[in-house]
């Protein structure tokens, strides 16, 4: 039975006996997202969340002139992306408690200011040499270079924390709309970030390689100078891409939209009757066997945050806490995990070594495409990825029973046989030659490994959210994203293992006393 104060409350309020039926039903409609404004806000953030990253492992001929002379030259890579991954890993665990103390909106723009800052430092450093005269160019790029290495390592280790937290803090920020497309919105920015700097890097690369091909040798200082020249409009992109993600996301924040999905998305006041714990794991195990919510939303369904909200949960931090959100995630979280085990342990310490077959895709000879060292094939499957990634990202994600996702998830081994059957030139007999015989080879095993990459991500981001309750779809998507950086470290380190299937211990620097060399 409803009080007279609350009956009062839920009748509409009509201030002249003209108001018509008709108006009050309009004004009772939730605020859409006109023009699609807050989707592409959305992806926005999610090209924010990798862009800079990219951006910092593209320029390595760049770090390479910086730590001339210093033992970091022929290691920083690696020691860039231990970093990376172990502090984005522990910064995303103890985000799994951290974040009852923080708003999300807080982590994003904290997250957003703190990249601003650390590629605003990477790119000063970057273009104070070119004003440098030709005399002492080279001398002021490696002057230093252990302090430079302390430096960049700084900034390395700060970038993994803060795009681990902005990684799963914009995520989860887009579950509040309350329409997977929202969440696909930053899954799919993630991967137009990887294929801009790569398209660039391989077109930045058709010069040098042009003049190598045709026997001149280009001035050394006036290259030096375009590969720093290269590496600052790198970093100043970045710094770029994110002060407009911090633009951006403070005025969605004021989009009658958002304030209405957000009010929406803080819960209701409390019910007289409160289900126990013991009920509520019920609940959210009938919703994880049952079938996707998120999934039969219709794309961009702009009155989905204006649906009539669940019964509440009072006991909402008990839920959220990891433990309890494991025991219903833990096929989504394994998938996720399974995802980017495989993709980072192949790719690119194992694709890297894949050479062109020297007959390009149309069969004939061609340096610009297939010197082993300069060539374009090199840099082309790099760009094959993250179009692949990008591709997938942007499928409708239609996928959303959780154990064919993660059948399709297992059988992603069969890429390690496949990109090792793509390395040419072999005179061991356990690689067909059949399969090295054509460029096409690799560019279709590779279109075809990121495209699972991109396409299986997405239906995990989108669809896991959907077997929570609306209350929690925030920390699952953050729960989402730690076994993301699982994946990333598990593979990092499988990556020395895979990389040594190719090259037989001859790459590799924990087994190889010459490091250097390479197969």
């Amino acid at each position: 039975m409803l009080t007279n104060s609350e009956k009062l409350q839920r009748e509409p309020r009509t201030e002249s006996a003209d108001d018509s039926n008709d108006s009050l039903s309009t004004s009772a409609l939730p605020p859409a997202d006109h023009c699609y404004f807050v989707w592409f806000i959305m992806y926005l953030q999610g090209v924010g969340a990798l862009f800079p990253w990219n951006a910092f492992i593209t320029p390595v001929d760049y770090f390479q002139l910086r730590f001339e002379g210093s033992s970091f030259k022929s290691s920083f890579e690696s020691i860039f992306t231990t970093t990376f991954t172990l502090m984005g890993i522990l910064t995303i665990i103890a985000l799994q408690w951290a974040q009852e103390y923080v708003s999300v909106s807080t982590r994003i723009k904290g997250s957003l200011v703190l990249l601003l800052l650390i590629f605003a430092v990477v790119t000063l450093l970057a273009v104070l040499p070119l004003f440098k005269s030709d005399d002492t160019f080279l001398e002021s790029l490696s002057d230093g270079a252990g302090f430079q290495f302390g430096i960049l390592e700084l900034c390395v280790g700060l970038s993994g924390m803060a795009v681990a937290v902005l990684t799963g803090s914009v995520t989860s920020y887009s579950s509040i709309y309350g329409s997977g497309a929202y969440i696909q919105a930053v899954v799919g920015g993630q991967g137009i970030a990887g294929l801009t700097v790569s398209l660039g890097n391989m077109l930045r690369s058709v010069p040098s390689v042009s003049n190598d091909c045709a026997g001149t040798q280009s001035d050394q200082l006036a290259h030096d100078r375009e590969v720093v020249t290269g590496a600052a409009i790198y970093f100043g992109a970045s710094c770029f891409v994110l002060f407009c993600c911090l633009v951006s996301f403070i005025h969605v924040e004021k989009i009658p939209f958002t304030r209405a999905c957000l009010k929406q998305s803080e819960g209701l006041p409390p019910s007289p009757t409160m289900p126990s714990a013991t009920d509520m794991d019920g609940m959210l195990l009938q919703r994880a066997s049952g079938s996707s919510r998120l999934g039969s939303v219709p794309l961009l369904n702009h009155a989905a945050c204006g649906e009539e909200a669940p019964e509440p949960y009072t006991q909402l931090a008990a839920l959220a806490a990891p433990p309890r959100l494991a025991r219903t995630l833990w096929k989504w979280c394994l998938s996720m995990t399974l995802i980017y085990t495989v993709t980072i342990a192949l790719f690119p310490s194992l694709t890297a070594n894949i050479e062109s077959t020297g007959s390009g895709i149309a069969g004939q000879s061609d340096c610009l495409w297939s010197n082993p060292k300069s060539g374009l094939f090199g840099p082309f499957l790099f760009v094959m990825f993250n179009l692949g990634d990008t591709i997938g990202r942007n499928l409708p994600p239609s996928l959303s029973r959780v154990n064919v996702i993660l059948a399709l998830v297992a059988c992603r081994v069969v890429f390690v046989p496949l990109f090792i059957l793509c390395k040419s030139n072999s005179d061991d007999p356990l690689l067909p030659s059949l399969l090295n015989s054509s460029d096409a080879f690799p560019i279709l095993v590779m279109l075809v490994f990121a495209v699972s990459n991109g396409w299986l991500t997405s239906c995990i981001f989108v669809h896991s959210a959907s077997v929570v309750s609306p209350e929690l779809r925030q920390r699952a998507c953050t729960f989402i994203v730690l076994f993301l950086n699982s994946g990333l470290s598990i593979g990092a380190m499988l990556s020395f293992f895979t990389r040594w299937l190719m090259c037989r211990c001859s790459c590799n620097p924990f087994l190889a006393p010459n490091a250097s060399a390479v197969n």
